[in-house]
Order: C-alpha cells, then structure tokens, then sequence
C-alpha cells in the first residue's frame, strides 16, 4: 500500500514536472510580448516629448513681425480713422458699429509700442492677429538664451450684466501649449502692454486681463458716452458694436 502511494505521488510530480515544461515557452513568449509592448510605449513617450520641445522652436503660423516706427508721429490709422469714426457716430445718438482691422492695429502698436520698454518686460515684436472668437498677441522672449515666440489668446465677452471680460487663455511656446507657464507669458505681454498704455481705461482694460476680473465699458467721447454691447472677432477682423449711453 505504502508502495503504491509513492509510486502516484512519484507519478504525479513527473505529470507536474512535464506541465511546467510544456508551459515555459507561453510564459517566456508572454515576458517577451509585455517587454516589447513596453518599449514601444516608452518609445512612443519619448516620441511625443521630442516633437513637444522641436514645436518649442518652431514659429507659429499667425506671427508676423511688426517693426515699430521710429518717430512721434501718431498712428494714421488711428488719428485718420477710429477717432473720426467715434467723433461722428457719436454726435447721432444711434447704436453703430465700428470695425477695426488686423492690419490696422498692428499699425497703432507699431507707432506707439516703445522697443525700449518692451525690452524691459523680456519682449519684442509684439503683433497681434483677429481670429475667430479670439484675439491673439504673440511677442518674442529670451529665456536662458534661447528664443521663443511666446503667444496668449483673449476672448473678449460681454456678461449678462453689460460688463466686458476678456478671457486669456491657449498659451503657447512656438507651437507647443504651455498651460504651466501661463502666468508667466500673461504677466510679460501684460507688462509690456501696460507700460505702453498707461492712460486712460486703456491701462485698466489691460489689467483687467491679469486680475481676470470685469469692467464697465463705457467710454466718453466728447459730451456723449458709449457702451460697448457686443465685440465680435472674425479672421483679420475685430467689429465693436456701441450703444449711446443716456443719463437719468
């Protein structure tokens, strides 16, 4: 009896023993497939970080270069065009539009952006570009030597109670988003803007921005006010709807 028991123990372990055996290669071919998929996936990471850095350096497609013109003449565009417009619209007491160019603003920022106090906020060839919905300002900076061209998008909005905000958002590095580095390019653009336009409600609508807050926009020109009801942004196009303001 006692023979028989290790004759099926003995019997048992060999039917155990050929198992083992017979399995190994699935378990080495399974070793090697979860090896392999690993690899692809971290080559796959190092892939994207690659292509992530390279559009670090690469130009965006909506950045031109606008060189600022040396001398006190004020903006044509400006003294020629929008103050006009606002002066005469103003004097019929109807809602009217106002639409501002791409080409045209650019213009304004060439005449009236100091190279000199950009440079003090790590920027230059400020530019911006009318999308849909969106205002976008790209700059160049310099960081640690290198250069980038540094971008944030404004959605300008008027909220249910008539205040204006303007939403910054969709930072960028070249072409690559850099949401943990939005603080620091909003606070640059904004300097840079600021210090160029300090008076007026110019200097409070750009800060406005920076404390992510709202503003009544209505302005004064001459005797009359005007509110700001609507701002639509289109390609290469910003349209301001204004609304007269009455007392009482």
């Amino acid at each position: 009896m006692i023979l028989d028991n290790r004759f099926l123990i003995k019997k048992v372990m060999e039917n155990y023993s050929e198992k083992i055996k017979a399995s190994e290669p699935t378990r080495q071919r399974r070793g090697l497939y979860v090896k392999r998929a690993s690899l692809f996936v971290l080559a796959f990471i190092i892939f994207l970080i690659a292509l992530w850095i390279i559009d670090l350096f690469k130009t965006p497609a909506d950045f031109r270069i606008v060189r600022p013109v040396e001398g006190e003449q004020v903006s044509l565009y400006l003294s020629n065009y929008i103050m006009p417009r606002l002066h005469n619209e103003s004097q019929y007491g109807e809602p009217f539009d106002l639409e501002l160019s791409q080409a045209g603003i650019n213009e304004i920022l060439a005449r009236h952006i100091d190279p000199n106090t950009m440079a003090k906020a790590g920027l230059s060839d400020l530019t911006t570009c009318f999308k849909d919905d969106e205002i976008l300002f790209t700059a160049r900076t310099n960081y640690k030597g290198f250069n980038f061209i540094v971008s944030m998008a404004i959605e300008p909005k008027i909220d249910a109670a008539g205040k204006l905000l303007l939403d910054a958002d969709n930072f960028q590095v070249g072409r690559s988003s850099m949401p943990f580095a939005a603080e620091m390019i909003k606070e640059k653009i904004i300097a840079a803007l600021c210090e160029n336009f300090k008076a007026g409600k110019t200097d409070e609508f750009i800060n406005v921005v920076l404390r992510t807050g709202t503003i009544d926009p209505v302005f004064k020109i001459n005797s009359s006010k005007l509110r700001i009801e609507k701002i639509t942004v289109q390609n290469e196009e910003l349209i301001i709807h204004f609304l007269p303001e009455h007392n009482g």
